[in-house]
Protein backbone atom coordinates (compact mmCIF):
# COMPACT_ATOMS: atom_id res chain seq x y z
CA UNK A 1 0.00 0.00 0.00
CA UNK A 2 1.29 3.50 -0.87
CA UNK A 3 2.08 6.03 1.80
CA UNK A 4 -0.70 8.22 0.39
CA UNK A 5 -3.20 5.40 0.78
CA UNK A 6 -2.03 4.86 4.33
CA UNK A 7 -2.50 8.56 5.08
CA UNK A 8 -6.06 8.43 3.66
CA UNK A 9 -6.94 5.44 5.83
CA UNK A 10 -5.55 7.21 8.88
CA UNK A 11 -7.57 10.33 8.06
CA UNK A 12 -10.75 8.27 7.66
CA UNK A 13 -10.08 6.53 10.95
CA UNK A 14 -9.56 9.86 12.71
CA UNK A 15 -12.73 11.23 11.10
CA UNK A 16 -14.74 8.23 12.30
CA UNK A 17 -13.19 8.53 15.73
CA UNK A 18 -14.07 12.24 15.93
CA UNK A 19 -17.64 11.49 14.82
CA UNK A 20 -18.03 8.88 17.54
CA UNK A 21 -16.63 11.27 20.12
CA UNK A 22 -19.04 13.99 19.03
CA UNK A 23 -21.94 11.53 19.07
CA UNK A 24 -20.91 10.39 22.52
CA UNK A 25 -20.86 13.99 23.73
CA UNK A 26 -24.34 14.57 22.37
CA UNK A 27 -25.67 11.41 24.04
CA UNK A 28 -24.03 12.41 27.33
CA UNK A 29 -25.59 15.88 27.14
CA UNK A 30 -29.02 14.38 26.39
CA UNK A 31 -28.76 11.98 29.32
CA UNK A 32 -27.68 14.83 31.59
CA UNK A 33 -30.61 16.94 30.36
CA UNK A 34 -33.15 14.21 31.05
CA UNK A 35 -31.69 13.50 34.49
CA UNK A 36 -31.92 17.20 35.29
CA UNK A 37 -35.49 17.29 33.97
CA UNK A 38 -36.47 14.32 36.12
CA UNK A 39 -34.77 15.85 39.17
CA UNK A 40 -36.59 19.16 38.70
CA UNK A 41 -39.90 17.39 38.15
CA UNK A 42 -39.34 15.19 41.19
CA UNK A 43 -38.57 18.30 43.23
CA UNK A 44 -41.86 19.87 42.15
CA UNK A 45 -43.77 16.68 42.98
CA UNK A 46 -42.09 16.56 46.39
CA UNK A 47 -43.17 20.15 47.10
CA UNK A 48 -46.74 19.38 46.02
CA UNK A 49 -46.86 16.23 48.16
CA UNK A 50 -45.43 18.12 51.14
CA UNK A 51 -48.18 20.73 50.81
CA UNK A 52 -50.84 18.00 50.68
CA UNK A 53 -49.37 16.30 53.75
CA UNK A 54 -49.36 19.60 55.64
CA UNK A 55 -53.07 20.06 54.89
CA UNK A 56 -53.82 16.56 56.12
CA UNK A 57 -51.88 17.16 59.33
CA UNK A 58 -53.69 20.44 59.98
CA UNK A 59 -57.10 18.88 59.33
CA UNK A 60 -56.19 15.91 61.54
CA UNK A 61 -55.49 18.27 64.44
CA UNK A 62 -58.86 19.95 63.94
CA UNK A 63 -60.71 16.64 63.65
CA UNK A 64 -59.03 14.94 66.62
CA UNK A 65 -59.90 17.94 68.77
CA UNK A 66 -63.52 17.75 67.64
CA UNK A 67 -63.65 13.99 68.33
CA UNK A 68 -62.06 14.07 71.79
CA UNK A 69 -65.39 13.05 73.36
CA UNK A 70 -65.73 10.10 70.96
CA UNK A 71 -62.37 8.45 71.69
CA UNK A 72 -63.96 5.41 73.32
CA UNK A 73 -65.66 4.59 70.01
CA UNK A 74 -63.50 6.34 67.39
CA UNK A 75 -59.73 6.68 67.47
CA UNK A 76 -57.82 8.91 65.04
CA UNK A 77 -54.27 9.06 63.74
CA UNK A 78 -52.26 10.26 60.75
CA UNK A 79 -50.81 7.50 58.57
CA UNK A 80 -48.87 7.42 55.31
CA UNK A 81 -52.24 7.07 53.56
CA UNK A 82 -53.96 10.03 55.19
CA UNK A 83 -56.16 10.71 58.22
CA UNK A 84 -57.28 7.35 59.59
CA UNK A 85 -60.28 6.94 61.87
CA UNK A 86 -60.97 3.54 63.44
CA UNK A 87 -64.42 2.48 64.63
CA UNK A 88 -64.25 -0.29 67.18
CA UNK A 89 -66.79 -2.83 65.96
CA UNK A 90 -67.70 -4.37 69.33
CA UNK A 91 -69.09 -1.01 70.45
CA UNK A 92 -70.53 -0.20 67.03
CA UNK A 93 -72.41 -3.31 65.87
CA UNK A 94 -74.14 -6.32 67.40
CA UNK A 95 -72.21 -9.54 66.85
CA UNK A 96 -72.58 -10.71 63.26
CA UNK A 97 -74.72 -7.70 62.32
CA UNK A 98 -74.06 -4.74 60.04
CA UNK A 99 -76.70 -2.38 61.41
CA UNK A 100 -75.12 0.27 63.65
CA UNK A 101 -75.96 0.42 67.33
CA UNK A 102 -77.56 3.68 68.53
CA UNK A 103 -74.25 4.91 69.96
CA UNK A 104 -72.55 4.49 66.57
CA UNK A 105 -75.39 6.24 64.79
CA UNK A 106 -74.97 9.26 67.05
CA UNK A 107 -71.18 9.23 66.67
CA UNK A 108 -71.33 8.97 62.88
CA UNK A 109 -73.80 11.84 62.70
CA UNK A 110 -71.42 13.97 64.76
CA UNK A 111 -68.45 12.84 62.68
CA UNK A 112 -70.28 13.76 59.48
CA UNK A 113 -70.92 17.27 60.81
CA UNK A 114 -67.25 17.58 61.75
CA UNK A 115 -66.09 16.39 58.32
CA UNK A 116 -68.05 18.99 56.41
CA UNK A 117 -66.56 21.72 58.59
CA UNK A 118 -62.96 20.75 57.80
CA UNK A 119 -61.04 23.08 55.44
CA UNK A 120 -60.35 20.12 53.14
CA UNK A 121 -64.07 19.79 52.49
CA UNK A 122 -64.67 23.56 52.43
CA UNK A 123 -62.13 24.81 49.93
CA UNK A 124 -64.53 27.49 48.69
CA UNK A 125 -64.51 29.06 52.17
CA UNK A 126 -60.72 29.17 52.29
CA UNK A 127 -59.44 31.36 49.41
CA UNK A 128 -55.79 30.67 50.24
CA UNK A 129 -56.32 26.92 49.81
CA UNK A 130 -58.38 27.39 46.65
CA UNK A 131 -55.65 29.56 45.13
CA UNK A 132 -52.92 26.96 45.78
CA UNK A 133 -55.06 24.17 44.34
CA UNK A 134 -55.92 26.21 41.23
CA UNK A 135 -52.26 27.07 40.70
CA UNK A 136 -51.16 23.43 40.94
CA UNK A 137 -54.04 22.22 38.76
CA UNK A 138 -52.93 24.72 36.11
CA UNK A 139 -49.63 22.81 36.01
CA UNK A 140 -51.41 19.64 34.88
CA UNK A 141 -52.48 18.07 38.18
CA UNK A 142 -55.88 17.01 39.51
CA UNK A 143 -56.90 17.52 43.14
CA UNK A 144 -58.26 14.25 44.60
CA UNK A 145 -60.27 14.05 47.81
CA UNK A 146 -61.61 10.68 48.99
CA UNK A 147 -63.14 9.07 52.07
CA UNK A 148 -62.28 5.38 51.97
CA UNK A 149 -64.36 3.21 54.33
CA UNK A 150 -63.07 -0.34 54.88
CA UNK A 151 -64.68 -3.09 56.95
CA UNK A 152 -62.59 -5.76 58.73
CA UNK A 153 -63.50 -8.82 60.80
CA UNK A 154 -61.71 -11.51 62.79
CA UNK A 155 -61.45 -15.08 61.50
CA UNK A 156 -64.42 -16.49 63.43
CA UNK A 157 -67.04 -17.84 61.00
CA UNK A 158 -70.40 -16.11 60.80
CA UNK A 159 -73.41 -18.00 62.12
CA UNK A 160 -74.61 -20.07 59.15
CA UNK A 161 -78.21 -19.11 59.97
CA UNK A 162 -77.38 -15.43 59.56
CA UNK A 163 -78.52 -13.76 56.31
CA UNK A 164 -75.06 -12.14 56.21
CA UNK A 165 -73.58 -15.62 55.45
CA UNK A 166 -69.83 -14.86 55.69
CA UNK A 167 -67.22 -12.36 56.84
CA UNK A 168 -66.71 -10.92 53.36
CA UNK A 169 -70.33 -9.83 53.16
CA UNK A 170 -70.38 -8.71 56.79
CA UNK A 171 -67.31 -6.48 56.41
CA UNK A 172 -68.58 -5.00 53.13
CA UNK A 173 -72.05 -4.26 54.54
CA UNK A 174 -70.60 -2.58 57.61
CA UNK A 175 -68.39 -0.39 55.43
CA UNK A 176 -71.28 0.45 53.12
CA UNK A 177 -73.52 1.34 56.06
CA UNK A 178 -70.92 3.67 57.58
CA UNK A 179 -70.18 5.33 54.23
CA UNK A 180 -73.89 5.86 53.53
CA UNK A 181 -74.50 7.51 56.91
CA UNK A 182 -71.48 9.80 56.52
CA UNK A 183 -72.51 10.82 53.00
CA UNK A 184 -76.11 11.47 53.98
CA UNK A 185 -75.43 13.34 57.21
CA UNK A 186 -72.54 15.43 55.87
CA UNK A 187 -74.12 16.42 52.58
CA UNK A 188 -70.76 15.91 50.89
CA UNK A 189 -70.67 14.51 47.33
CA UNK A 190 -71.46 10.80 47.35
CA UNK A 191 -68.75 10.05 44.79
CA UNK A 192 -65.94 10.83 47.24
CA UNK A 193 -67.02 7.94 49.49
CA UNK A 194 -65.65 4.47 48.73
CA UNK A 195 -66.75 1.36 50.65
CA UNK A 196 -64.95 -2.00 50.67
CA UNK A 197 -64.83 -5.15 52.78
CA UNK A 198 -61.72 -7.21 53.57
CA UNK A 199 -63.09 -9.83 56.00
CA UNK A 200 -60.11 -11.20 58.00
CA UNK A 201 -57.45 -10.69 55.29
CA UNK A 202 -55.88 -7.57 56.83
CA UNK A 203 -55.61 -8.15 60.58
CA UNK A 204 -53.86 -5.64 62.81
CA UNK A 205 -52.65 -8.48 65.03
CA UNK A 206 -52.83 -12.30 64.87
CA UNK A 207 -56.29 -13.72 65.58
CA UNK A 208 -54.92 -15.82 68.44
CA UNK A 209 -56.68 -14.36 71.50
CA UNK A 210 -60.12 -12.84 72.20
CA UNK A 211 -58.44 -9.47 72.80
CA UNK A 212 -56.62 -9.60 69.46
CA UNK A 213 -59.78 -10.64 67.64
CA UNK A 214 -61.58 -7.66 69.14
CA UNK A 215 -58.85 -5.37 67.79
CA UNK A 216 -59.26 -6.82 64.29
CA UNK A 217 -63.02 -6.29 64.27
CA UNK A 218 -63.14 -2.72 63.06
CA UNK A 219 -64.15 -0.23 60.38
CA UNK A 220 -61.43 2.10 59.13
CA UNK A 221 -62.24 5.48 57.60
CA UNK A 222 -59.31 6.99 55.70
CA UNK A 223 -59.41 10.56 54.43
CA UNK A 224 -57.09 10.99 51.46
CA UNK A 225 -56.13 14.27 49.80
CA UNK A 226 -53.52 14.42 47.05
CA UNK A 227 -52.68 15.64 43.57
CA UNK A 228 -52.65 13.27 40.61
CA UNK A 229 -50.82 14.04 37.37
CA UNK A 230 -53.30 14.31 34.51
CA UNK A 231 -52.77 11.89 31.64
Amino acid sequence: MSSRGHELNSSEARAKSMWLLSFGDVVTLMITFFILLIAVNKGEITKIQKWSDEQLEHNYQLLSQALKDEQSLISAKVSLEGIKLILHADQSFAKGDYRPLPKLNASLTQLAQNLKQLPLFNIQKHPELAKVIQTIEAQGYQWILEVDVAGHTDNDPVNPRSPVRNNWILSALRAQTVASILAKESGLPHNIFIASGYADTRPLVPNDTPEHKAMNRRVEITILAYFLKKQ
